[in-house]
């Protein structure tokens, strides 16, 4: 049986996220979701992220979803699976995953990678920009999936009724 790991914080998990997700299931047998609970950079708790992880594949047959503390090369071992598969937008995540996987590979010579490049139509899309649309109050559509788009906006949504808009008088 062949599977792969996806790691990352998912803070929140993007259309771009579940793109890649599922179209390395089509390739493994399982892709494990993983989920980091402290990457430093967080904004929302491990619960409510993994709960969009979760809602977000809940009808995909072989995605598992699990949270992780610690490095990724601890858990490829804990899982026994060694292959990491990952999302490419353009020359700089490119750079900073080849870099990534050689520290990987410096800590267990088994750890390989497996790349996916990013649709062009999902190319823009982020955890980031999804956090910066949703505090101003913009819409979420095409950038998480539908299945969680009114939960992303409650969570990270600080724009007014009105979408931030400030009428004046």
């Amino acid at each position: 049986m062949r599977s792969c790991i996806f790691a990352g914080s998912f803070d929140p998990i993007t259309l771009g996220h579940k793109d890649i997700i599922i179209r390395a299931a089509r390739d493994f047998d399982t892709v494990y979701v993983a989920v980091a609970e402290e990457t430093g950079k967080n904004t929302v708790s491990i619960g409510e992220r993994m709960a969009l992880v979760n809602l977000s594949f809940k009808e995909e047959a072989g995605i598992k979803t699990l949270s992780f503390s610690g490095s990724l090369p601890s858990l490829c071992r804990a899982l026994k699976v060694f292959t990491i598969a990952r999302g490419i937008r353009n020359t700089v995540d490119f750079e900073y995953e080849k870099e990534l996987l050689g520290i990987y590979k410096s800590q267990d010579g088994r750890i390989d990678g497996v790349y996916y490049m990013a649709s062009p139509e999902l190319n823009h899309v982020s955890s980031s920009a999804v956090r910066s649309i949703a505090a101003v109050g913009g819409d979420l559509s095409g950038y998480v999936p539908d299945s969680i788009l009114e939960k992303v906006t409650q969570i990270y949504g600080k724009g007014g009724q009105n979408g931030g808009v400030v009428q004046s008088t």
